[in-house]
């Protein structure tokens, strides 16, 4: 039988002095490429305490889990809030933490992404790791008025369609699903195995054929002039799942965007599974990997899939699980 194991290690921010919590009511760490930063929620019972006169705002957190002295690091961040509820809470935030207290007041007549996002990050000590295909984006003029820096990132992930996530103190920029997991996590180098009869809890799956989906895909091009170009191509008519495409590259005809994007809607119109799945805390996953999703009863509906959100729990009754949420089809 395995043996659970837990590291919560507490860092002062003013004297780097460190406290070990090997105790608590409850832990929940929501981690997602749709979101900027990852959250971690702590509750504690008797420990509160001891702990509301050690800790304070800003503080540094680690949360290390596994079994049988074989851990992974599941959460890097900081102290954002403690609340003396009962159970006492302490909640948590990656280096958003960090990206949140700033303040930008600068224009540019003439900037792109890549600077934009620097100029934001800058003096904070990340590792900025651009992927290779983002949009090239001239922005004519750009200004940022008295907004922090996770203000600025959130708007240009939003209005570009990137995904911006951190990965410890490295600040990864791309688009969805683009990085490399297997290189950022050496033991993810190969799909993680989910076997609906072996190795899940509980499924929240939805089964679906491509023909019985109805999904509209916007493309959009932002051309040199910082112009967007439009199209929307896929299924007419009301009930449809809106997505949305960038080009990397701009594209400047009308007709040639639309002949892409008819041949990328079929990368959301597929036949596959939809929805999340239950599972112990092993095996260890990260969002943006990718999963395959067995199930000897139906052998044929076996598929390659990226991950688009983990959540991670710990409670008293329910011990070590993850809620994984399946995204798109890998292959």
């Amino acid at each position: 039988m395995l043996t659970f194991n837990t590291e919560v290690i507490f860092t002062a921010a003013a004297t780097d002095k460190q406290y070990f919590l090997d105790r608590f009511t409850s832990l929940e760490i929501t981690s997602s490429w749709k979101h900027l930063g990852e959250m971690a929620t702590i509750k504690l019972g008797k420990l509160r305490g001891q702990l509301n006169k050690q800790l304070v705002e800003g503080d540094g957190v680690e949360i290390r889990l596994g079994y049988d002295g074989v851990l992974y690091t599941e959460f890097v961040g900081y102290v954002t809030r403690l609340l003396p509820n009962q159970p006492f809470e302490i909640r948590c935030l990656d280096e958003v933490y960090h990206l949140q207290r700033t303040n930008i007041n600068q224009s540019w007549k003439e900037t792109t992404l890549q600077e934009v996002i620097e100029t934001a990050t800058q003096g904070q000590g990340l590792d900025i790791q651009f992927a290779d295909k983002i949009p090239e984006v001239e922005l004519k003029p750009f200004r940022v008025a008295n907004a922090s820096a996770a203000k600025v990132l959130q708007k240009l992930k939003s209005e570009y369609g990137l995904a911006i996530y951190f990965r410890g103190k490295s600040l990864y920029v791309g688009l969805p699903y683009s990085e490399d997991t297997g290189t950022t996590f050496p033991h993810l180098d190969s799909p993680i195995i989910y076997d609906l009869q072996k190795n899940v809890l509980a499924t929240e799956l939805e089964y679906r054929q491509a023909k019985d989906i109805k999904v509209k895909l916007k493309a959009i091009s932002i051309l040199k002039n910082n112009k967007k170009l439009e199209v929307t191509v896929g299924s007419e008519g009301g009930g449809a799942e809106l997505r949305t495409w960038i080009s990397p590259e701009p594209i400047s005809n009308k007709a040639t965007l639309k002949k892409i994007a008819e041949e990328k809607i079929g990368l959301y119109k597929y036949s596959g599974y939809k929805g999340s799945i239950k599972t112990l805390g092993i095996p260890f996953v990260v969002h943006s990997a990718r999963c395959k999703i067995k199930d000897a009863t139906y052998p044929e509906r076996e598929g390659l899939y990226f991950v688009n959100e983990v959540k991670t729990s710990i409670t008293k009754s329910g011990g070590f699980k993850r809620m994984v949420k399946i995204g798109r089809k890998a292959n």
